[in-house]
């Protein structure tokens, strides 16, 4: 993938050679047809995924149970693909996953609040993007991974927390790891 340039190219290449224009190539996020599995602490949990669009807003609903067991939620702009709530956390100031034009190896901070029940704890984080793969139909694709290293302030402790998301082409997010709860797309 080092000698591939993307969607938009514009004859302009970044050092590791992927550059996106924008981010309409990774849309929709989650796709319709697409089958999820899903893990927590390494147990395979059944559920269901119900993904949703409602103009900037991508959501996307586990549902196990016949209740919501987690939700996603994203906003997608001409500029930016930003995570706007995951395991239960909104973040006032959604973070920033891709930034385009995107050159794969860029890394940015970000500083927001992280809300939580009644509580609102201030964050930081980097976010580093850079190439990589996922599996798929027994198949190897190429990805983007972002990897979101969130610093969670509350009072006098800082909590870390590592986020990362696999973007494919054409396909939005297929893989997602919060911790120890993993979403990827079943073959």
């Amino acid at each position: 993938m080092s000698a591939l340039c993307l969607s938009g190219c514009f004859g302009k290449a970044s050092p590791t050679g992927t550059y996106v224009a924008g981010p309409e190539k990774f849309l929709p996020l989650f796709s319709p047809k697409a089958k999820f599995s899903y893990l927590l602490d390494g147990t395979k949990i059944d559920a269901t995924f119900n993904p949703k669009v409602n103009g900037e807003t991508h959501l996307l609903e586990l549902i196990a149970h016949g209740k919501v067991f987690e939700r996603e939620i994203y906003q997608v702009t001409a500029s930016e693909i930003l995570l706007v709530e995951s395991l239960g956390d909104r973040y006032d100031k959604a973070i920033p996953l891709l930034r385009f034009p995107l050159e794969v190896g860029e890394e940015y901070t970000w500083e927001g609040k992280m809300l939580v029940e009644d509580d609102a704890l201030e964050c930081k984080a980097k976010v580093r993007t850079s190439d990589d793969t996922v599996k798929r139909g027994g198949r190897t694709i190429p990805a983007i991974q972002i990897d979101v290293a969130l610093a969670i302030r509350q009072g006098d402790l800082t909590q870390d927390r590592k986020l990362s998301f696999w973007f494919v082409l054409g396909e939005g997010i297929l893989q997602r790891q919060f911790g120890v709860s993993e979403r990827t797309v079943e073959d």
